[in-house]
């Protein structure tokens, strides 16, 4: 994978944006958890990221998103870059980010749903300017680091496009991962950085 498809976003087109009615859903197990898991992260989450975490087929959990959007609990963003689309899924509750905010919380999401899996008693907290608290064993300020843009001074944990990128420029010290790290299928994916 040369680059993160989550790097940055040119624009963002919001899908249709149900509200919900009161009415009793018949949703399935699947949808609930997929809820409850964009509840809990208030974050971007792409359907294959959510397939690969329940290990599913994209195309059965892509029936799942579209009954979310149907009751008005989720919504979709369709994000351009470089002329490909990147479609993201939000709860409901989350308001509708610009580009630079959409690409933030979509580089959080993979983090969080890699995480969840390895550390179920994780405590994930969505900050104002699209920063994470994060405790596994002790607490981590998350930065979905972007290109282009400086790291968050107080962040412990730098999360950037590329290992490249997080190579370069992570202050000595920090905690660092990539996009491309956990997109892949690599076990260790957090890194200190030390002396350049």
């Amino acid at each position: 994978m040369r680059d993160s498809p989550l790097a940055y976003f040119d624009n963002i087109t919001p899908g249709p944006m149900n509200e919900a009615r009161g009415k009793i859903l018949s949703l399935s197990s699947r949808a609930l958890a997929v809820l409850e898991l964009l509840r809990e992260s208030r974050a971007a989450l792409t359907t294959t990221m959510l397939a690969g975490y329940f290990r599913c087929k994209k195309s059965s959990l892509q029936k799942n998103m579209y009954a979310l959007q149907r009751a008005g609990l989720a919504y979709r963003l369709d994000c351009l870059k470089d002329g490909h689309y990147v479609r993201v899924w939000l709860a409901s509750t989350v308001p509708v980010p610009g580009p630079v905010e959409a690409a933030r919380l979509a580089a959080l999401g993979v983090l969080f749903l890699r995480l969840r899996r390895e550390y179920a008693g994780m405590i994930w907290e969505m900050l104002p300017g699209q920063v994470a608290r994060m405790i596994i064993n002790n607490t981590r300020l998350v930065d979905p680091v972007r290109r282009g843009e400086k790291p968050f001074e107080k962040a412990d944990l730098l999360l950037f496009p590329t290992l490249d990128e997080a190579r370069q420029l992570t202050p000595e010290g920090k905690l660092y991962t990539a996009d491309t790290l956990l997109i892949s299928n690599n076990k260790q994916i957090i890194f200190k950085q030390v002396k350049k």
